[in-house]
């Protein structure tokens, strides 16, 4: 169903994309909206956070994860693709046709709602699905950390711990920040 409203913007002084979209549904309205940026204080790390707000009883399915159907001119990008789940991050790791390269795709995910996701593969996809009961006029948050690296970066395979959403944006922000301290112009007349 065609939505009741969309609004999708980029902030270009941070660098973070936006987007709310809202549906009719009977007895009221359901709002999603989604922030998302790619981190300029660490090259490897992509950050999401969703929200979901009705204003009526709802049934809602969310569905986040990976999928590694990457095509080029060519066809498939990769020729042997793997994923797996484990200690409550999703894994994919492909080997592109062309070079050989091994790219490896970690996500992880932190909710206000809590309850348990239920993890799916098929078809080189691996999602986390949620089934929720969805209250009037309470915001349902999901935030996602998506690290993503090849054999050819320095350190392969990278680890540690990811960082949460608020975090990740300050430390961005921040980075903007130094960027347009040194190249900012402003023009008065």
């Amino acid at each position: 169903r065609a939505p009741a409203r969309h609004l999708h913007s980029l902030n270009i002084r941070c660098g973070l994309h936006a987007r709310e979209t809202e549906w009719e549904i009977p007895g009221g309205r359901l709002t999603v909206r989604s922030e998302r940026f790619a981190s300029m204080d660490n090259p490897h790390m992509v950050y999401l956070r969703c929200t979901l707000r009705s204003t009526c009883p709802v049934s809602a399915e969310l569905s986040t994860g990976i999928d590694t159907a990457v095509w080029d001119i060519n066809g498939p990008h990769f020729t042997r693709v793997r994923c797996m789940s484990q200690d409550g991050r999703l894994t994919a790791e492909g080997i592109t046709g062309e070079k050989g390269t091994v790219v490896q795709v970690c996500d992880e995910v932190h909710t206000n709602f809590g309850g348990e996701a239920v993890v799916l593969e098929d078809d080189g996809k691996i999602l986390r699905v949620y089934r929720l009961q969805l209250e009037p006029e309470k915001d349902y948050i999901l935030e996602k950390a998506a690290m993503i690296q090849t054999s050819g970066d320095d350190g392969y395979p990278l680890e540690g711990t990811f960082e949460g959403y608020e975090e990740a944006l300050a430390k961005h922000t921040a980075r903007w920040e130094k960027i347009w301290n040194m190249s900012q112009v402003d023009i008065d007349g």
